[in-house]
């Protein structure tokens, strides 16, 4: 990764990130298939913390020139862990901490 890039990818981050928001304002990344970066952070209220049960994962999603293409939210208890071609795939943990796997899809929704 070059510099310059680092840079902007850093001030995309800062942008989209409340100031308000206690450190660290994100705790997740992941990469997507066409190398769109996925930032799990805190949600936007500024309740619980991402990935604890109570609350769900609020995504801020950069397309590879980082600019931002969406946000996301998934659901209390769902962590995920890989972003494949339309579905975001994860381990959920119910009320009695017992795991399973889910597979989430979705789409673009143009404006």
């Amino acid at each position: 990764m070059d510099e310059g890039f680092g840079r902007e990818l850093l001030t995309a981050i800062n942008t989209a990130v409340p100031d308000s928001l206690p450190l660290p304002a994100f705790q997740v990344l992941l990469t997507g298939p066409a190398g769109d970066l996925w930032i799990g952070r805190r949600d936007a209220d500024g309740g619980g913390v991402v990935g604890e049960e109570e609350s769900g994962y609020e995504w801020l999603v950069l397309d590879p020139d980082v600019h931002e293409v969406g946000r996301v939210r998934t659901a209390p208890g769902f962590r995920p862990v890989r972003v494949d071609d339309g579905r975001l795939l994860g381990v959920h943990t119910d009320t009695l901490g017992v795991e399973s796997v889910r597979q989430y899809e979705f789409r673009s929704i143009d404006p």
